[in-house]
């Protein structure tokens, strides 16, 4: 923002492309201290319209530059590979994860962890040599108990 001096003696602010006269009474906080002045309102407005005028306008032979910017990850294989070692499953009954983490770890399965990944949504994933998928189906009694809806990772 850039404050200059015109030529009746008024006060201009430059705020990038646009010039915004400032009254007198309003540039010393005279009267209207704490308040808007109309006409710097209306400036600015008419300012802001004419120059979304005439960045609007684009030549017919230049196509405008779209930005649309995106997070992209993509993956190595170690990453796809503990991915796929595991699976997804909802906990039931609205229980708090660190309770169902005690659970798990209390019938023998201290090899097994108990990933949120928010909300009732949890990864399980094996530490051990043995397939987590395989795991839980021994146990399926047990693991009904806690989990629904479990299923492997893919893709």
């Amino acid at each position: 923002m850039v404050v200059k001096q015109a030529g009746d003696g008024s006060n201009i602010v430059t705020m990038g492309q646009v010039d915004i006269p400032v009254l007198k009474r309003y540039a010393k906080g005279g009267q209207g201290k704490g308040c808007r002045a109309p006409n710097v309102v209306s400036n600015v407005l008419e300012a802001a319209r004419v120059t979304r005028e005439a960045e609007v306008h684009v030549d017919e032979r230049q196509q405008p530059a779209v930005r649309n910017l995106v997070w992209l990850y993509r993956p190595n294989e170690n990453d796809v590979q503990w991915a796929r070692s595991g699976v997804f499953a909802n906990v039931v009954n609205g229980e708090a994860i660190t309770v169902v983490q005690n659970r798990v770890e209390d019938a023998g399965f201290a090899d097994l962890d108990v990933i949120p990944m928010g909300a009732d949504r949890v990864f399980l994933r094996s530490n051990s040599e043995r397939e987590t998928f395989s795991m839980i189906e021994g146990a399926k009694d047990f693991f009904d108990l806690l989990f629904s809806n479990i299923v492997r990772w893919d893709k």
